[in-house]
């Protein structure tokens, strides 16, 4: 319970961050807690904010069955893509645009893994990132792998909570879906008017995902707290 009541503090946090900011953390934070706080910060946020509240054709067409790790990261990227061509006037991400590159994101043991094993096969990165992250650029607004100019520095590996960053993303409910969306792009085009394949479901990637590890245990998404529990792996 330790790391719950930490990242039940995380979001009392996040509450005083702007609200383009909050959204995008507070749908991660959801995902990994919603078990234990849904339903009642489901309440909060349509209160305060101004979600979408969607029905789309359950379960979901997107189909998904994947037999290791890399291959769910090639599903993810290829599904972004996908997204992304047949909307593509309705997204301004793009390379230097990192309004969800929040920090104090959790990681999988087996994305940490990944990211880790990555990493020592190049110590030189290493050495640029913990002194990007003793530096901090960005005042600790922004994650800890963020370059001051901007960029990933572990785009390769990046976790797949930052390769859906961007795309519309919903939250199964009982009988429909809780929908958000980065407030930079689908401006012209309302994403109640999309199909349920220009969506990440999170809980059905979510599942997915964790088919591929046995463990539950997430890790800060941090250079320092990567490398520390690197034996543990």
């Amino acid at each position: 319970m330790g790391g719950l009541l930490q990242d039940s503090q995380h979001l009392i946090w996040g509450m005083h961050l702007e609200k383009d900011k909050f959204l995008p953390w507070l749908s991660h934070w959801l995902v990994v807690h919603k078990h234990y706080f849904y339903p009642c910060i489901f309440v909060l946020t349509n209160f305060v904010f101004e979600h979408h509240i969607i029905t789309l054709t359950k379960p979901s067409i997107v189909s998904m069955k994947t037999t290791t790790y890399k291959q769910f990261l090639q599903h993810s990227d290829q599904h972004f893509s996908e997204i992304k061509q047949r909307n593509s006037y309705s997204f301004r991400c793009g390379l230097g645009c990192h309004e969800c590159c929040l920090p104090d994101l959790t990681v999988l043991t087996l994305e940490a893994s990944s990211i880790v094993q990555y990493l020592l096969e190049r110590p030189e990165l290493i050495e640029t990132l913990s002194i990007l992250e003793k530096e901090d650029p960005h005042k600790g607004t922004r994650c800890t792998f963020l370059t001051k100019e901007g960029t990933c520095g572990i785009y390769a590996v990046r976790p797949f909570i930052c390769r859906s960053h961007g795309a519309p993303i919903a939250i199964a409910q009982e009988d429909y879906y809780h929908a958000d969306v980065c407030q930079l792009n689908f401006t012209e085009k309302p994403i109640e008017t999309l199909g349920p394949e220009d969506f990440f479901i999170l809980d059905e990637w979510n599942e997915e995902l964790l088919s591929h590890t046995p463990s539950e245990e997430r890790i800060p998404l941090r250079l320092s707290n990567l490398l520390k529990g690197t034996s543990d792996l």
